[in-house]
């Protein structure tokens, strides 16, 4: 009879070993797929502030052709 109790105890501390490995595991899953959704996150923002950037570049960029084109058609003559 001894023999049994200790092998029901040796599988059920067997059990909680693996459970509690599974449960780390589950953890460790969550905080990859936090870091996932923080970097696609941080990346969309970085793209989004990349575009803005351009635009502003190319807006200041054209900003002394449409001077010429303005003083060309209207300046004094």
């Amino acid at each position: 009879m001894g023999g049994g109790r200790a092998l029901y105890q040796a599988a059920v501390r067997a059990l909680q070993g693996m459970r509690d490995q599974a449960s780390r595991c589950d953890s460790n899953v969550k905080k990859v797929q936090q870091a996932r959704r923080f970097s696609s996150t941080s990346s969309g923002l970085d793209s989004v502030a990349l575009r803005a950037a351009k635009i502003e570049r190319e807006r200041r960029a054209e900003e002394p052709l449409r001077t010429v084109m303005f003083l060309s058609c209207w300046g004094p003559n």
